[in-house]
């Protein structure tokens, strides 16, 4: 299918080394500017398959009874520069392509997978902070640039099932369980729509 439809597969060699440059420690200088939410248990949700690691998700509750929800974005314009050579494919191709078995990215790899990274120094993002009650509509909503650590890369079997309260994941993921219970108290459909309605950014399933 790529071969018949001349979808672009491979990298050239600036490409890569741009993507094998990126560095995996922010520094002061650039921290300037951003918030810094490296200390919050930031978890990314996917499916087990899944290769971009581009959003993650944080939720906990206020003092004023309603909840905090901080939806992170990978800042991509942090490293890829306009006409850069990662730029420059991209803008080749489009979109990644996914098949089955295989993929037509439209970022290389090693950066796709770097932009939310579990490494010490964190990742840029940019960061909807969003508030809502306990009946899940949105009642404030701030964006912000900032700095995350994601702490686990979940997916969306393992989330069902600690909702559902599988034991075995419940002391898999001890830390977390705290959100998962909070959850439960959410009316999913309310956020949902709560946040269709405000400006665009990707979400993941609350955790």
């Amino acid at each position: 299918m790529i071969r018949k439809h001349h979808l672009p597969h491979r990298f050239p060699p600036d490409a890569i080394e741009q993507a094998e440059g990126v560095p995996l420690i922010i520094t002061a200088q650039e921290l300037e500017g951003r918030r810094d939410f490296r200390g919050m248990d930031i978890v990314t949700i996917d499916g087990e398959t899944a290769r971009d690691f581009d959003d993650a998700v944080w939720v906990d509750p206020l003092p004023n009874g309603n909840f905090a929800l901080h939806v992170h974005i990978a800042d991509v314009s942090h490293y890829v520069r306009p006409a850069a050579p990662i730029d420059n494919e991209a803008r080749l191709r489009g979109t990644s392509v996914y098949f089955p078995t295989a993929l037509s990215p439209c970022c290389l790899s090693s950066y796709r997978q770097h932009l939310l990274a579990e490494s010490a120094g964190g990742s840029p993002g940019n960061v909807g902070l969003l508030e809502f009650d306990r009946q899940g509509d949105l009642v404030h909503q701030e964006f912000t640039r900032g700095v995350i650590r994601s702490v686990e890369r979940m997916t969306y079997t393992s989330v069902h099932l600690l909702l559902e309260g599988d034991q075995g994941l419940r002391e898999r993921y001890a830390p977390l369980v705290r959100a998962s219970s909070i959850c439960k108290s959410w009316r999913p459909s309310s956020i949902a729509s709560a946040i269709a309605a405000g400006p665009s950014i990707s979400t993941c399933p609350s955790l």
